[in-house]
């Protein structure tokens, strides 16, 4: 399926540029995409690592909240902790332009960071007030044909005091939304408001009309922050599933929505690179620092359980 679109077209910087050109873009537009974060190689193996299980699921949600079940979408499937399911993604975690971005933002503001959740999208439009969950972190994310467009939303609703404070917050966290298959207007790929990370009021979630596709080849990612407006589009092919990893990171002072301490086996842990480790919750916050948080008798998790 090809890329061409008429419509404005996001800004896009090689990964090998680094870290600091890409997030100059991210800075002004609130996104950006990174071409070839994932190899082809990555992404060919990834996905037949995935895909006997993603087969296995089933389409659509489960809640009994029709905002909700419409909200994750009719034709969606979604597969979560995939560090247990796939060993390339695992080991790609550990790339050092995931820590590099990571620890720009984060580092300086809030101190440290981990991974958020593994489960799925956030809060519907003009509703955040009612803490309606779910934002994307470590997930696979494939979109069917006729599946419809996802409402409008700031991922970083779920932490609502972030919201109140606006533009000027620090960062809750930031999403690393790797594309698995090529990303096209036609099969899905998610619309963006450029720019809305920077509106004085987070409130206003804009229209579907300001919005433009962040179409990418497969293994390209589209870096956004938790404030930037944003939402899936509608998968308008008859048989194309448009498959994604979403990825976010968060303030490591914010608790987590997933609890992967508790989803990934110790055995598999301690096969894992330290600063994976540390990024699923197996590692301290701010490690060696006297205000370090997530501590077992005054010693960081990680080295309490034998890791880091």
């Amino acid at each position: 399926m090809g890329l061409a679109t008429t419509e404005p077209a996001l800004r896009g910087v090689a990964s090998s540029e680094g870290a600091d050109r890409i997030l100059a873009v991210y800075r002004e537009d609130g996104g950006v995409v990174i071409k070839n974060f994932f190899s082809r190689q990555q992404v060919v193996q990834i996905n037949e690592e995935l895909d006997d299980t993603i087969a296995g699921i089933s389409t659509g949600a489960v809640h009994q909240d029709k905002v909700r079940r419409e909200f994750h979408g009719t034709n969606t499937k979604r597969l979560v902790g995939l560090v247990n399911h796939s060993p390339t993604y695992a080991a790609a975690l550990d790339a050092d332009i995931i820590h590099r971005i990571s620890d720009i933002v984060f580092k300086e503001e809030s101190g440290d960071w981990w991974m958020n959740t593994s489960m799925c999208q956030a809060k519907p439009l003009q509703v955040f007030q009612t803490l309606l969950t779910l934002t994307p972190m470590d997930i696979s994310i494939e979109i069917g044909p006729g599946n419809k467009a996802q409402a409008l939303h700031r991922d970083q609703y779920q932490y609502p005091i972030f919201t109140h404070v606006g533009s000027d917050a620090p960062e809750a966290h930031i999403n690393f939304f790797i594309a698995m298959t090529d990303f096209t207007d036609e099969n899905g790929a998610t619309r963006v408001i450029p720019g809305s990370h920077l509106w004085p009021d987070f409130s206003n979630n804009g229209v579907p009309g300001d919005t433009i596709p962040a179409e990418m080849q497969a293994g390209d990612c589209f870096l956004f922050s938790g404030k930037v407006v944003h939402g899936g589009g509608a998968n308008r092919t008859t048989d194309f599933y448009r498959r994604a990893i979403s990825l976010s990171i968060q303030a490591s002072y914010l608790v987590p929505e997933e609890a992967s301490v508790f989803m990934v086996p110790m055995d598999r842990v301690k096969k894992l690179p330290a600063r994976v480790q540390k990024m699923l919750g197996f590692g301290g916050n701010r490690d060696g620092d006297e205000t370090s948080l997530w501590k077992v008798n005054f010693e960081s998790a990680g080295k309490a359980l034998g890791l880091l």
